[in-house]
């Protein structure tokens, strides 16, 4: 096997956005060396029981290229992003989202033993939605305007201060 080794790490995983996957690396013989991490180096499945979910065979570009220095001694560390869907031939943008639920992760520098994680992506939190006093509205102003009646204030009982004409 090769000298390089791909420690895959997934931690907050959500549904419906991008997965952040660490790769904890390092040498296996060599005190050092230069590795340069691209889709001509790496390779990484993620596969949910028997099914390939997503490869970087069919999605070389996902891969961003980088030149790094991987010592034996301490692990160097670098992050690909999952878009959470299916991958296809030629890595089609609007694939189906990958479900809710336990996957495993392999990565493996070509030349090395691929390295298992599994992980658990859960489901996307629902948008909260807050709703806003509409404009002219002050806590306590008792305001009783509903939507379509034209009031704005309950009748009040003081005097408007005009002067009453006289009859005579």
């Amino acid at each position: 096997p090769g000298d390089v080794v791909i420690t895959p790490v997934v931690k907050d995983a959500v549904g419906g956005s991008p997965v952040k996957i660490r790769l904890k690396m390092s040498t296996r013989v060599s005190p050092a060396c230069t590795w340069r991490l691209s889709s001509d180096s790496l390779t990484f499945k993620i596969t949910r029981e028997s099914e390939t979910v997503w490869s970087s065979l069919e999605c070389p570009k996902m891969i961003e290229g980088a030149d790094l220095v991987l010592r034996q001694s301490k692990p160097t560390w670098a992050s690909v992003s999952w878009n959470a869907r299916y991958s296809k031939p030629g890595c089609p943008q609007e694939t189906d989202w990958a479900h809710a639920g336990w996957y495993h992760l392999a990565a493996a520098a070509f030349d090395g033993e691929p390295t298992d994680t599994q992980f658990r992506l859960g489901l996307p939190t629902a948008a909260t939605i807050t709703a806003s006093p509409r404009a002219g509205d002050k806590p306590g102003d008792g305001s009783t305007k509903k939507p379509g009646d034209g009031s704005t204030k309950k009748p009040g009982h003081k005097p408007s201060g005009a002067v009453e004409p006289s009859g005579h």
